[in-house]
Formats: structure tokens, C-alpha cells, sequence
């Protein structure tokens, strides 16, 4: 697989910053988009316009674009916000920004040749010698012809006719100025066309330029690699020679290149690039590229051995800024698969489940990608779609034992889930509950790696060291005398753990957040689901303490309308002590709290110290 440059949605924000002065005196902003090849660069367009908030109103039209398009759901809220549109647009008084990409080398042109000062033309460049025929130059071109006739002994030409007539119509139409950035396949000076066909391409940009200037635009031609130029035009546009030279510093040609040539060097050597650990950075380099994702080689996606917190990070973040640059269409739906994988290996689960809906929509249903969606489903909590999911892929392949035996251990997991409260297993709910089971032991180690967790819950720290062993969280796990549940969101999966210890009517509930879901607003929510749950199981009133520095946690407890008990903190554990009286249950005083706080951690095991009084 080959990259050609594209633009990206970086470049083309850096481009907007320069164009907003001109686009505000203009009043409004009309974007036009001609693209011969994928359509990826619409999404590229969109993205950098949204990053632009100041830009005046603007539209942005699909020339030719299929009116389906249009209903693809990452473009619908623009769409029905009348800023993305298909067809041409009418002209008005605002300023035009035509971006092709292909577009004007894919327009008619002719095909010449100079040959010792006699000019040929044929259907084509690819012609045999008997279809040239000796020509005139046409008459808007025959300043250039002439030079040529000089500066060229034996070289073949195009004549971009077609691009020509596309400016000059445009900057007719449009009174309040027309902008042209185009990135294309052309053949852009003179050394190029006297080095014979070998430098040919379909569009002669040093011959569009002269034929612009003489219109009196601007130009700039700016080389990307040896096939491709940017090219940068204005015409009636109030623009100073400063103001388009920033426009022009703003396109970095070479950057545009980048994603090809560190491909090449990938292929070379894509061991290398896997055990240095370089995927987050070489796709920030290719500008989060999803072309250049899709064509590195298998090798360069292994991830490093050991993970860390930091390389985890920055992997889960490169996936995520490339998924976003990510239109799925038919013609890169492969694409997909190798996202999908990644989201898988990150434990990006909310990603993987829209990749996974994207491969429904363009593929056959097959039991790999059906088991890894089920697996998904799992991991956020959703037990009873990943019965069904798994129960699909087990239809396409009905001997696959390992198929059988998740989908046997997905259904034990829903059947306790099922006798939770309803609210807490809402399918429709970012949160929902799990009895913990060894199913989780590797997430609740990872999410507990935090020696604060231990400290504030109260809990035994995580052992250390090569010797700690691989399911010490069992003691951990759901039981009857504590119950312990996973708490899972619906696209980060497993978040934390919340949980209580029933005596009679009495319990008392903790919780904790995984180190790297603290501070995201889940506590509150969290902390209401094991209320529901406690409740369903008979509780009338909770109970729980909260270190008096914990500002954190104070706030969750003031949401959630726990009631700070008036018990002074005492010197061996300063602690606050809370109480929450079910709905529907006459208030209780405090003594009767206090008393009832007593016997429940007496009963628990872990009295309150004597020197913990009522205050008042």
C-alpha cells in the first residue's frame, strides 16, 4: 500500500488561522469541495472548521458528492445545521475557497509537444507518433507557447485548459473573491518538462500559473514530494503580498509528504519501530494519518513489553486523535478491523464498540469480529447483549469450543447480574453494576495501582513485586457477608468498585475509582446505584466515614444527601460519620443513628473508638 500526501485537518486549521482576517471583512465564507479521490478530506475540512469558531458564517458545498453522503451520521448535525451542502454553489457577494484535491489535473486538458520549435498536439500524452498532428496554440495560451518555443527543444506538455477555464469562471461568478488551495499530481516547472515524460503528470501547473498571473492572481506553487504540489491562487481577493505569503508559509509542503516517507522507513525496519516504542509518535508525525495506520506493517503495532502507565497513555491517546480523523467509508472500511484490534488492546471500549458498528454496516456478519464485540459488551457491563452477540458468532461457527465456553461464562455473569436491582443493570445507563468475580482481577489490579486508593477506602494495599499473585484480588470479590460490585461504564468499562456489609437493616457502603477514572463526576452516580442496590436488598439506612481531609469525597456524600453525624473526630482516625435514611423511613434522631452506627460496626468487627462521642 501507497500514501499519496493529503491534507490534514492541522494543516488545513493552520491555513484557517490565516484566513480569518480576510474571511471577516468578506462577511461570510463559501467553501467549495472537488475531490476525484476519497472523500476523507471532507472530514479533514470539517474538522478544522469546527476547531475555528470565530470564522464568519460559512457553508461548505461537495461538487458532485453523492447526495448519500449526506446522511452519514458523523456529517448529519452539519448537514441539518444548513453548513454542509452537495452540489455548486450560488454565487453571492462573500468570498469563495475552492479545495481540490485531483480535481484540476482530473480536468480536460490538452496534450502537446514541442519539438525544435514546431508544436504537435495529439488525443493524449500516451498517443503513438502517428496520431500527433502540428497545431496553433490557442489563443489565451499563445504568451506561454511562445515561451516555450524558446526554453523547450523535445518535450511533451499538457495545456491545462480545463483548470483554466474552472479559475476564470469562478472568480467571474464571485465578485467578493475566489481563493483555489489544490493539492495535485503535476508536473510544476521547467526543468521538470525538459526532462522528458518521465516528469509528466496530468496537470502542468507551471502553465496554470503563468495563466493565472496574467489574470492577475496571486500564485504560489509549493512542491510536496516529486509527484505532488500544493497550489495556491487568489483572484479579486483584498489581499496584500504579506498577507498571501502568511497563507502560503501556513501550507507545509514537506509535512505533507511525512506519512510516506515514514512509512517507507517503517517497512524497512518494523521490528525496530515496535521495540523503540515509536507508534504514538510516528503518528502524531503523519499528522494522526488513518491512511498511515491501515499501511504499517503488522510488526510496528505490537505493543511494548512492559506496558507502563505513560506508554499505555500515550497509545490509547494516538488511537484516539487518529480514530477522530477517521471518516469510515466504503473504500477504507478495511481500516476498521485494525482499529478495532487496538481499541481492543487499549481497552478502549466505547471506541471499539462504534469501530465494531461501522464493520456491521459495511461486512458480512463473522464470528471473530462478532466474539470481540461480544467481549466488548462484556467489559462495559452490557451481559445480556453479549449472550446475544456471542450466541450469533456461535451460530456461524457451531464447533468453535472456545466460542461455547465465553458464551457459557458471559451467561453465569448475567445470571448474577440479574438478581441486582433493576436500575443498576440498565442497559441504557452509563453506569450499571456486577457482582466482582475473577473476571475482573486484571482491570481491578491495573485501576488499584494507586497506593492512595488503599489509603483513603481503608482497604489492604495491592501487593508488590514479582511474587504478588495473579488473582489476589479474590478477596476482594462479591461474597454474602460483603457484597462487592464492578462498577462498569457503558464506554470506559470497568470504572471502580462499590460496595456494602448488611447486618439486619443497617449497612455500611464504600466505594473507589480507578486511577484513571478519579474526578470525571462518576462518584455521585456511583455512590446512588449502591443506594439502589443496598435498598433492593433489604437496607432501611447507610453508613460510611470519610477521612476529614477528603474533600472529595465530602462533596460526593453532600450530593448523594447523607446526613453528617455530630460525632467528633477522634485522635486515632479523623473521621467524619455519615448516615442516609432510605426513602419512606420517619427520621431517626442522632442518638438513635449513633446508637445504630455502634452496634453495626461492633457486629462488623471494627468498633468505633471510645473517645468518638456525640458533639450536641
Amino acid at each position: 500500500m501507497t500514501l499519496k500526501p493529503r491534507l490534514s485537518a492541522t494543516q488545513l486549521a493552520a491555513f484557517f488561522d490565516r484566513l480569518e482576517p480576510l474571511a471577516s471583512r468578506a462577511g461570510h465564507v463559501t467553501i467549495l469541495l472537488q475531490s476525484e479521490t476519497e472523500l476523507s478530506l471532507l472530514w479533514q475540512l470539517c474538522l478544522a472548521l469546527q476547531q475555528h469558531p470565530q470564522l464568519p458564517p460559512w457553508r461548505l458545498y461537495v461538487a458532485g458528492g453523492d447526495e448519500a453522503l449526506l446522511t452519514h451520521p458523523y456529517l448529519e448535525p452539519l448537514v441539518a445545521g444548513g453548513q454542509l451542502l452537495a452540489g455548486e454553489p450560488e454565487p453571492d457577494g462573500g468570498l469563495l475557497l475552492l479545495v481540490s484535491d485531483g480535481a484540476l489535473a482530473a480536468a480536460p486538458h490538452l496534450a502537446m509537444s514541442m519539438q525544435y520549435g514546431n508544436l504537435w498536439q495529439a488525443p493524449h500524452l500516451d498517443s503513438p507518433s502517428a496520431r500527433w498532428r502540428q497545431a496553433q496554440a490557442p489563443a489565451p495560451w499563445q504568451p506561454l507557447i511562445d515561451d516555450y518555443r524558446q526554453l523547450l527543444t523535445c518535450s511533451d506538455f499538457t495545456l491545462p485548459t480545463g483548470a483554466s477555464e474552472r479559475l476564470d469562471g469562478l472568480a467571474k461568478q464571485w465578485p467578493g473573491g475566489m481563493l483555489c488551495l489544490a493539492l495535485e499530481p503535476a508536473t510544476t516547472n521547467l526543468h521538470q518538462l525538459r526532462a522528458g515524460t518521465i516528469h509528466q503528470r496530468p496537470l502542468n501547473l507551471d502553465a496554470l500559473a503563468q495563466q493565472q498571473s496574467a489574470q492577475g492572481g496571486g500564485i504560489a506553487i509549493i512542491p510536496v514530494d516529486d509527484s505532488h504540489s500544493l497550489f495556491l491562487t487568489c483572484r479579486g481577493v483584498a489581499l496584500d503580498a504579506a498577507g498571501f505569503e502568511a497563507l502560503c508559509r501556513s501550507l507545509d509542503g514537506p509535512a505533507l509528504a511525512s506519512a510516506a516517507s515514514l512509512l517507507a522507513v517503517a517497512k524497512a525496519s518494523p521490528q525496530a519501530l515496535s521495540q523503540c516504542d515509536q507508534l504514538p509518535q510516528w503518528l502524531a508525525l503523519a499528522h494522526h494519518d488513518p491512511a498511515f495506520l491501515q499501511a504499517l506493517p503488522e510488526p510496528c503495532l505490537r505493543p511494548p513489553e512492559p506496558w507502563n502507565e505513560t506508554r499505555f497513555e500515550a497509545w490509547r491517546q494516538a488511537l484516539l486523535r487518529t480514530w477522530h480523523q477517521y471518516l469510515p467509508l466504503a473504500q477504507n472500511a478495511e481500516a476498521l478491523f485494525r482499529f478495532s484490534a487496538l481499541f481492543e488492546l487499549t481497552g478502549q471500549w466505547g471506541l471499539l464498540r462504534d469501530a465494531l458498528s461501522w464493520v456491521d454496516h459495511w461486512f458480512e456478519p463473522q464470528a471473530d469480529w462478532l466474539a470481540i464485540l461480544a467481549g466488548c459488551e462484556a467489559a462495559t457491563g452490557n451481559l445480556a447483549q453479549a449472550c446475544q452477540v456471542q450466541s450469533q458468532a456461535l451460530s456461524l461457527a457451531p464447533s468453535n469450543r472456545p466460542l461455547a465456553e465465553a458464551l457459557s461464562q458471559y451467561q453465569q455473569r448475567l445470571a448474577g447480574q440479574r438478581q441486582l436491582a433493576p436500575a443498576c443493570t440498565d442497559p441504557e445507563a452509563p453506569l450499571r453494576l456486577e457482582p466482582l468475580g475473577p473476571q475482573h482481577n486484571e482491570v481491578f489490579a491495573w485501576q488499584y495501582r494507586d497506593p492512595q486508593i488503599a489509603i483513603m477506602s481503608g482497604l489492604p494495599p495491592a501487593p508488590q513485586g514479582s511474587a504478588a499473585p495473579a488473582d489476589w484480588p479474590a478477596e476482594h470479590h462479591d461474597s454474602p457477608g460483603k457484597r462487592n460490585f464492578a462498577l462498569m461504564h457503558r464506554q470506559l468499562g470497568f470504572v471502580g468498585v462499590v460496595a456494602y456489609e448488611l447486618r439486619g437493616q443497617s449497612a455500611y457502603v464504600s466505594y473507589w475509582l480507578g486511577t484513571d477514572f478519579q474526578g470525571l463526576g462518576l462518584s455521585a452516580p456511583a455512590l446512588a446505584l449502591l443506594a439502589e442496590q443496598a435498598r433492593h436488598q433489604g437496607a432501611k439506612v447507610l453508613f460510611t466515614s470519610v477521612y476529614t481531609h477528603n474533600r472529595r469525597s465530602l462533596r460526593t456524600l453532600e450530593k448523594g444527601q447523607f446526613q453528617q453525624l455530630p460525632i467528633t473526630p477522634s485522635e486515632q482516625e479523623a473521621m467524619y460519620y455519615f448516615a442516609k435514611q432510605m426513602d419512606g423511613q420517619a427520621p431517626l434522631a442522632p442518638e438513635r443513628l449513633q446508637a445504630m452506627l455502634r452496634e453495626l460496626c461492633q457486629t462488623l468487627g471494627s468498633p468505633l473508638p471510645d473517645d468518638q462521642r456525640l458533639t450536641g
